[in-house]
């Protein structure tokens, strides 16, 4: 008997804690939270690797998508950080996910049309990844200003998916025809 009220108890609670977490507006609060967190780490990688393809890319099309990734994340970063502050969100403020620094790092330490394959092959991967955030955060994120500036940036990094798409494309015909 005592071991059917412990169990009944824990799993009031459990439902309880449940209720609360959906009803508080906290969980939802979190999710947008983390969409800032990842979208602010998503422009301070895409600012620095842009930077390196600027210099380091042999191909045009590279040194001219990665100055556009310095520019249109520079832009955006700039909107979201004014759209955290004003609705109290905590920005990323360098680079955490491993995944990002193990990238900068191989990118730092290769030049040439290697600088340039590597680059647009973690374009595309990080831009499809983008696509997947932005349109979650437009379509299910709680606070209205981020579903907006979500929204309005989307169509944007589609754009940059589907160039980063075309120029690595064009790179793997060329070596190809070598």
């Amino acid at each position: 008997m005592r071991t059917s009220f412990c169990f009944g108890a824990i799993v009031l609670l459990c439902i309880n804690g449940a209720y609360l977490d959906v009803y508080s507006g906290e969980k939802d609060k979190s999710d947008d939270s983390q969409f800032v967190r990842k979208a602010s780490e998503s422009d301070l990688v895409e600012i620095e690797l842009g930077k390196m393809a600027t210099k380091q890319g042999s191909n045009a099309r590279v040194r001219e998508f990665g100055s556009k990734m310095v520019e249109d994340h520079t832009k955006t970063s700039t909107e979201l950080t004014a759209i955290s502050k004003n609705q109290g969100f905590s920005l990323t403020k360098e680079v955490t996910q491993q995944q990002h620094k193990d990238m900068s790092d191989r990118l730092s330490k290769a030049n040439g049309t290697e600088f340039d394959r590597q680059y647009m092959t973690g374009q595309v991967k990080a831009h499809m990844e983008a696509v997947e955030l932005f349109k979650n955060q437009a379509t299910n994120g709680q606070n209205a200003e981020l579903r907006k500036f979500a929204t309005k940036t989307l169509p944007a990094i589609e754009h940059h998916l589907k160039t980063a798409q075309e120029i690595a494309r064009t790179l793997d015909q060329t070596n190809r025809d070598k």
